[in-house]
């Protein structure tokens, strides 16, 4: 297993008397992808936004190449190197393509000039060069989902952190998409991902963790996850 990354150890998170996260333990490597899956209501997005500054955790500890960032605001957050994309997407619609990256860039650029040459390169990195000029709004859903990708691309991380940004695409948009993380991968970004699609989950993913009703159930191999008695339960019933 490649050295640790991203190392959360018992995340506790409660709504009133609703515990949406309870004690969960997670780890990301280096250059790692790891899926993050469970039924509805697991726990899943709650997670997210607790390691990446959203929502402010109640119990546990996360810490990120060394440092511990529990309870920091997001932008501290962003600026050791943890970028998200959201569930449900979050583009700045009357802007171009290359402004909505170049918001990203602002966080590792001072310069309009460099924010541009680092947006431009991010967009690249997704296959949205072309569309650079573009109204973010004019895009379809799918495009959209790259774009805010190459928008944390462009803040310059070390872990990304995937909202179900696969969801919801068409099979031939879903391998392009594919494409693209794992070519995040080989530049070195680690990535944790939130994805419903089983056959994209237990494809692209090194390590797969289950959360059911706020707790971690299982973590392995996605061929071990996919025969494994408790994630079956936890989708399927008994």
């Amino acid at each position: 297993m490649s050295a640790a990354l991203l190392e959360v150890e018992g995340l506790t998170k409660r709504f009133g008397g609703l515990v949406a996260n309870e004690a969960v333990d997670l780890r990301v490597g280096e250059r790692e992808i790891v899926g993050l899956i469970g039924p509805n209501g697991a726990g899943k997005t709650t997670f997210f936004n607790c390691v990446t500054g959203q929502l402010r955790i109640d119990a546990g500890r996360v810490v990120f190449a060394g440092f511990d960032l529990t309870n920091c605001r997001p932008e501290v957050i962003a600026r050791r190197g943890i970028a998200r994309t959201f569930q449900i997407v979050k583009v700045f619609k009357e802007m171009t393509v290359l402004d909505n990256v170049m918001v990203g860039a602002f966080l590792r650029e001072v310069r309009a000039s460099a924010a541009r040459v680092r947006a431009l390169g991010a967009l690249e990195m997704v296959g949205l060069g072309a569309q650079a000029g573009a109204t973010a709004g004019a895009l379809p859903v799918a495009l959209q989902k790259r774009l805010e990708l190459a928008r944390a691309v462009a803040t310059g991380p070390r872990l990304i952190m995937l909202d179900e940004a696969l969801s919801g695409l068409t099979p031939a948009e879903t391998q392009e998409a594919l494409a693209v993380v794992r070519a995040l991968r080989d530049r070195g970004i680690a990535l944790l991902v939130v994805e419903h699609v089983m056959e994209v989950i237990m494809t692209v993913s090194d390590r797969v963790v289950v959360l059911d009703r706020g707790r971690r159930i299982a973590e392995g191999l996605p061929a071990e996850i996919a025969h494994d008695a408790r994630v079956i339960e936890a989708y399927l019933g008994a």
